[in-house]
């Protein structure tokens, strides 16, 4: 399940992975986008790249992603970025991610079979679909329960929502202020435009 990276195949891919593969980068776009709580629990000075990829082969031209290893609250724990660069929505994405996720847990456990249990993974997603992000934040609604049901069958639906950092819908000069390192709000800045231009 675990893969090498492959050779990006778009330039927003190149430029996704070439400055938030450093973790002095990732670190300050994740400190901005987490919520405070979040970020506060997340030691980024332990912030660690792992090698690979999970997501589907199918899906190379339109996702691209990086996996962090870091201390979160004293425990083991996972950073997961997803970088969407598609300009259309994906109504599952949710599901894609949970997918993924389940992936970074397999693979954890085949290099750490003694654990007793699974670490936490932060999910973020980067996007830049058009319009900016208009679907679900999180899984349990994309699952088809009615409301008044949820204490009845809640109980047998995952529950995560990501965090989505909204390039579309986030103005430049919101971007240009942000307190980050220069080379993380320049690709930002770049990948904001590019999509921009594109369309």
């Amino acid at each position: 399940m675990l893969r090498v990276h492959p050779v990006s195949t778009t330039p927003h891919d190149a430029l996704f992975r070439a400055v938030f593969s450093d973790p002095q980068n990732a670190a300050s776009e994740l400190r901005h986008c987490l919520p405070a709580d979040v970020s506060a629990n997340i030691d980024f000075s332990t912030l660690k790249l792992r090698p690979g990829t999970f997501v589907d082969d199918a899906l190379q031209n339109r996702h691209a992603d990086l996996l962090f290893e870091a201390k979160i609250s004293g425990h083991n724990g996972f950073v997961y970025v997803l970088f969407e660069h598609q300009s259309s929505p994906d109504k599952w994405m949710l599901l894609r991610m949970a997918g993924y996720m389940v992936r970074i847990w397999e693979t954890f456990l085949k290099s750490s079979p003694q654990v007793d249990k699974l670490p936490v993974i932060v999910p973020v997603i980067l996007s830049q679909v058009e319009g900016g992000w208009q679907s679900a934040r999180k899984f349990t609604d994309i699952v088809d329960v009615a409301s008044n049901q949820t204490a009845v069958f809640g109980r047998y639906v995952p529950d995560f929502e990501v965090q989505i950092e909204d390039l579309a819908g986030t103005e430049g000069d919101e971007l240009e202020r942000r307190d980050m390192v220069a080379k993380a709000k320049l690709a930002l800045l770049l990948l904001r435009h590019t999509r921009r231009a594109e369309n």
